[in-house]
């Protein structure tokens, strides 16, 4: 299950990390010039925020493997990984155009929609370059849509 952030709101690590309060958030957005922005991966919210050690254990498989490995295992004892942002620092990267670029919307030089957008595509493309290169597809996942749109 992948987490997101939303550009339309400041979102606490609390909701981030707690899936129900996260689609109660995105619920309320839908219909509203509003993106979300995910990382389409389960692990991206252990990258962003860090995990504890813990035990990997297959979920309907019997055993564990992956290329490369010597042979399939019941469980692999993770050693856990300090935090490696890339999802909130792209959000802080663009707040300073959030400000700025509503005057502009007010102006009628752009809709709301297609500022939320354009944020929302930088901020997509700021993650994807700050996305820890050790997770194999995290930064290719990372993409955008409307509220509506997610999941």
């Amino acid at each position: 299950m992948p987490h997101g952030i939303t550009t339309e709101v400041d979102v606490s690590n609390d909701v981030v990390k707690d899936f129900a309060k996260l689609d109660k958030l995105i619920a309320q957005l839908k219909g509203k010039p509003a993106r979300v922005i995910y990382d389409g991966t389960e692990y991206g919210v252990w990258q962003e925020f860090g995990a504890k050690p813990h035990v990997i254990r297959p979920n309907k498989a019997k055993a564990l493997s992956w290329p490369g490995a010597e042979h399939p295992v019941g469980a692999v004892h993770h050693p856990g990984n300090p935090p490696h942002p890339f999802m909130r620092p792209a959000i802080e990267h663009i707040r300073p155009a959030l400000k700025d670029g509503w005057q502009a919307v007010l102006d009628g030089t752009i809709t709301a929609d297609d500022f939320v957008e354009k944020l929302a595509t930088d901020a997509e493309a700021i993650a994807r370059s700050m996305a820890p290169y050790d997770t194999g597809n995290l930064s290719n996942a990372i993409g955008h849509c409307r509220p509506e749109e997610f999941r």
